[in-house]
């Protein structure tokens, strides 16, 4: 592990040290966002598949101080659902992921993902919570999304943010969400063999730093006016669009 680090630049690995500060910190504040700026970086140092790895866990078991309370907070009757839409529609999007040619992979997420940001700018609302289908059909939107982007949030954070509910039900519903979402995956990743001897030294590298700014993030959404998190989150959507856009794999 030491070793490779002194094969990349000294940007390189300034680029990934700045990716898991704002991993830790959107994961705190907004509940979401942090594989979009985790993954392309550290990909660029320790690989994809390591990097995807050390994201699951960093996610789920260092997430533990932040995932406990918003189990207490989160309404179940629309988190489960669509949790359970993002189960079964992962693989699909897996299987997209290892047929779809690039160049329409990267399109297809781009113009998903502006679409959805621009319901976001537009400030509509419904009064109404969703139902359960709702919440199925989206959470199975998102499922898709994440099998082939590894961006599962966005629909789901849309369906939710156009909703009747104050951001911190948001937040919690959307952490709870991953947290589910992320658990069902380690069968499959242990299957695949990506659970390595490699990812002990790099969570323990990533574990404190993540966790300390996840922590001072979810302080941070104490404190911070309900305005500052919904454009903390249409920034974090604002990123991903503009990551999976095709010039910028190019570059």
């Amino acid at each position: 592990m030491i070793e490779a680090l002194y094969a990349h630049s000294a940007l390189q690995l300034s680029l990934v040290a700045g990716a898991i500060l704002l991993a830790g910190l959107m994961r705190g504040f907004a509940g979401f966002g942090s594989g979009m700026v985790w993954i392309p970086l550290a990909a660029l140092v320790i690989g994809p598949k390591l990097a995807a790895a050390t994201l699951l866990i960093l996610d789920t078991l260092i997430a533990l101080p932040l995932i406990f309370p918003a189990t207490k907070l989160c309404r179940w009757k629309s988190v489960l659902p669509a949790a359970i839409g993002a189960i079964l529609a992962v693989s699909v999007g897996a299987w997209i992921l290892a047929n779809a040619p690039p160049i329409v992979l990267h399109w297809g997420i781009s113009i998903v993902v502006f679409a959805l940001l621009a319901v976001l700018m537009s400030n509509w609302t419904y009064s109404e919570e969703p139902t359960r289908n709702q919440n199925l059909g989206v959470g199975a939107l998102s499922g898709l999304l994440g099998g082939f982007s590894q961006m599962p949030s966005i629909p789901i954070y849309t369906l939710w943010a156009t909703g009747p509910h104050p951001q911190n039900i948001i937040r919690a519903n959307m952490i709870v969400f991953i947290a589910i979402a992320d658990a069902s995956a380690y069968a499959s990743y242990a299957y695949n063999g990506l659970f390595t001897k490699e990812l002990i030294p790099v969570l323990l590298i990533t574990g404190p730093i993540y966790l300390g700014c996840l922590m001072f993030g979810a302080k941070a959404f104490n404190k911070a006016p309900p305005t500052y998190f919904k454009w903390a989150a249409k920034g974090i959507i604002f990123l991903a669009a503009v990551v999976s856009l095709p010039f910028f794999h190019d570059l």
